[in-house]
């Protein structure tokens, strides 16, 4: 998407980071912007791209969504894991 929608890509990749930022979870900024891909090459007027490029993004965002569904699953359930930059510390 990046070389067909160069705009709306770099406007994803910014919603990945700061729902990673405000969530700590790599798998909801994933999500994040697999939803946003699709506003952003259909609806938001300066990203707008044409009808060929927007379904294929708009099926690439479903595949991702397809592929996170465990990871759905796990923060429903308030199981899935947090990320990190700081080192874990040794158990011994």
């Amino acid at each position: 998407m990046i070389a067909v929608a160069p705009l709306a890509s770099a406007l994803c990749l910014v919603v990945f980071a700061l729902a990673v930022a405000l969530t700590r979870r790599i798998s909801v900024g994933s999500i994040s912007a697999a939803l946003a891909l699709p506003v952003f090459l259909w609806a938001v007027p300066f990203t707008r791209t044409d009808r060929a490029t927007a379904v294929v993004g708009s099926l690439v965002s479903a595949l991702i969504l397809a592929r996170h569904l465990p990871n759905i699953r796990r923060l429903l359930a308030g199981t899935e894991p947090t990320f990190s930059f700081r080192r874990k510390e040794d158990a011994s």
